[in-house]
């Protein structure tokens, strides 16, 4: 075949890891042996060898570590040998490299679903049919969700949806509908049913083969280009934003500086211009507490690399973390608005439909990089954007509270997070995600309150809140509140972690069940 039928992906791979000169790329002869690799095992997960396909996949993965068909490949294989939580590893490490991939998204819900994770199986399905409504694969995930949520009526209407768009699901619609409400579940649980337990291998393959053949003519083109790609790659920071060190050599001759436009925790911010991408930008120059302290410096470069991997349209991106000296700056996604704190203090409280619209966005993002490891530390209603056409984005994932926890070495009396909006026990920077269920609801709280939950100044908040003693919404005759909100946030808002809700959609699904309109 020769290097003719090596996939657009792989090479842009190894261009953006050119990108910085202290990163080891795969060679082209790599790249074709491990996508020749993943061919071979598509082969063998045909004759149901899987676990030889994922011995296979793993070597796919050491030759090409960029390749996202490889590690959702071997999510399929470890799904189809009932190893459900290495397939949602896997297929979540495929989203890192390809967000948004429908294909990884129903392979991590089918995952999900089987573990009986049913409320993440039905988000990554319901964001799979909001872009592609004829994803019969994401209708059957769909199923399996609600089936086990126990919404019969919703999963027969998903598996109906699923099986007028592709015949092969016409026979589990069939058993669905003489198993009955009470025997859905089992139908899904029961290994050997569902068109996704045997189809897997080939649904990824006929979803991707006319692609991957098209990518391959332009990859052919490519090789005769990459020798100049990687020599421009080197000398220009890559288009693609990047979880890298770029060592800048003069940040602001490519960033042209508009504005400062705010200083917090972490340094300076500004509005600035990219002058070779020709595009608004964020930039944070960080505190020289921060720079100065090497290890620190090391371990605040390490999480926000990490950070930068988080592709999410409603979390604020950081496009590249340029070294330059003892200098170290962020550049972010620009986002043209306003905070959550501006409009509070602007309008006042928010009516419900409003807050539960701008709540639902960010309850997604918390959400997305729970499930990538990342916990934010930090939320609170200034850093939260809302910016043009009811986007909203949210900032400082992770970074935030790395930064506060450098200056807490650094400063007396500093906190490495928010007080007011801080659970009680990060103040003994315990990192938890039902810490970060506690900030949400002191958010949500403002924002229909206009106002925080717990009363008293200083010590005498921090008990409130320890305590437990919090305002209800009941109290102040907010007109349009739906019943059951004191309770939802009694439990969001429990000074105990364990008595929490334990992850962000559990604590969506019930402000959801509140009412029909949310």
């Amino acid at each position: 075949m020769g290097l003719f039928f090596i996939p657009t992906a792989l090479f842009l791979a190894l261009f953006s890891q050119a990108a910085s000169p202290s990163t080891s790329a795969p060679t082209p002869d790599e790249l074709q042996r491990s996508f020749e690799l993943i061919r071979e095992s598509k082969d063998l997960m045909a004759q149901d060898r899987d676990q030889q396909a994922i011995q296979i996949l793993s070597q796919a993965i050491h030759l090409n570590p960029a390749s996202a068909e490889a590690w959702n490949d071997r999510a399929i294989a470890e799904i189809r040998l009932r190893k459900y939580a290495d397939a949602i590893y896997d297929s979540s490490f495929a989203l890192g490299l390809a967000p948004g991939n429908p294909v990884a998204l129903d392979t991590r819900a089918w995952a999900f679903n089987k573990l009986r994770k049913y409320r993440e199986g039905l988000s990554d399905s319901g964001f799979v049919l909001s872009k592609n409504p004829s994803d019969a694969f994401g209708y059957e995930n769909r199923a399996f969700a609600l089936a086990g949520l126990g919404d019969a009526n919703g999963s027969l209407s998903a598996l109906s949806q699923a099986s007028s768009l592709d015949s092969r699901f016409k026979g589990i619609y069939a058993d669905a509908l003489k198993a009955g409400p009470s025997g859905l579940l089992p139908l899904f649980m029961d290994p050997g049913a569902g068109v996704s337990n045997h189809a897997l291998s080939g649904w990824w393959k006929e979803k991707t083969f006319l692609s991957l053949f098209v990518l391959s003519l332009i990859g052919g083109i490519l090789v005769a280009l990459g020798v100049l790609h990687i020599i421009f790659y080197r000398s220009e920071v890559s288009k693609k934003p990047s979880s890298k060190l770029v060592r800048a050599g003069d940040f602001w001759s490519r960033y042209e500086k508009i504005a400062r436009v705010g200083e917090g925790g972490m340094g300076v911010v500004y509005e600035a211009r990219d002058r070779f991408l020709e595009r608004k930008v964020a930039v944070k120059k960080l505190r020289d507490e921060i720079k100065e302290d090497t290890e620190e410096r090391k371990r605040f470069i390490t999480e926000a690399r990490l950070v930068a991997r988080l592709r999410h349209e409603n979390i604020v991106e950081i496009y590249s973390i340029v070294e330059e000296g003892m200098d170290l700056y962020l550049v972010f996604e620009f986002v043209k608005g306003k905070t959550l704190e501006q409009a509070i203090k602007e309008r006042g409280r928010l009516d419900f439909s409003t807050a539960s619209r701008i709540f639902h966005s960010v309850c997604r993002a918390v959400d997305y990089a729970h499930r990538q490891g990342v916990v934010h530390r930090d939320i609170k209603p200034s850093n939260i954007m809302l910016g043009e056409g009811n986007a909203v984005k949210v900032m400082d994932f992770g970074v935030a509270g790395q930064a506060k926890s450098t200056l807490v070495k650094t400063q007396v009396n500093a906190l490495a997070g928010t007080p007011l909006y801080m659970a009680p026990e990060a103040d003994g920077e315990q990192v938890r995600r039902e810490s970060d269920i506690f900030s949400l609801g002191i958010c949500f709280f403002e924002m229909l309150s206009g106002r925080l939950p717990f009363e008293g100044e200083g010590n005498a908040f921090l008990v409130h809140k320890v305590q437990g003693k919090r305002l209800k919404l009941s109290s102040f005759g907010i007109a349009g509140l739906p019943p059951g909100l004191d309770e939802i946030l009694d439990k969001a808002l429990d000074p105990d972690p364990e008595k929490r809700y334990h992850g962000v959609g559990e604590l969506w699904a019930q402000i959801v069940s509140l009412s029909p309109k949310v």
